[in-house]
């Protein structure tokens, strides 16, 4: 149980605070024995992301997010971390290529679930170009982002799909 708890708090556990921790995991619970995590870990739209923003922006001491102490800007800047990482663990790979993000992930496996009835699991492209993007806004990435970029946008290039409105 306890490699299962810290799986889970791998990704669940991202928070400092109150905002990272309800954003990230959208009601994750952890019951009383691993096996009853819930919720699947969700990728909504761009909410996942606006948290990692904040807390980047927190432990960097970047306006608005100024006034923290030394201490609350690294432990922001160790949740940011955890959250980039989270986001990396869960990019699908299909054949050992990394491919896009789901937009429900299992919180014990991070392979893409569904959700509600109607929410079958799946790769969501949408919040995948957002991770992207927010990605690439990152200052000097390490080469697992470089890397997860170029797949992510390698992957939306040859499923592209034209001429359908919604």
């Amino acid at each position: 149980a306890s490699v299962c708890i810290a799986r889970w708090r791998r990704c669940s556990s991202l928070p400092w605070w109150h905002l990272s921790a309800k954003v990230l995991t959208k009601s994750t619970a952890l019951r009383k024995n691993c096996g009853s995590i819930s919720s699947p870990f969700r990728i909504r739209f761009d909410a996942t992301i606006n948290a990692l923003r904040v807390i980047g922006d927190a432990a960097g001491g970047i306006a608005p997010m100024t006034g923290f102490n030394a201490d609350q800007r690294a432990r922001a800047a160790r949740a940011r971390q955890r959250g980039l990482d989270c986001l990396l663990a869960t990019q699908v790979r299909r054949n050992g290529t990394q491919t896009v993000w789901g937009q429900q992930h299992d919180p014990v496996t991070l392979v893409p679930v569904g959700a509600r009835s109607y929410e079958h699991a799946s790769l969501a492209s949408r919040e995948s170009a957002a991770i992207v993007q927010f990605l690439m806004d990152i200052p000097e990435p390490d080469p697992l982002i470089v890397n997860a970029v170029h797949a992510a946008a390698e992957w939306l290039a040859a499923h592209r799909m034209t001429g359908i409105f919604y």
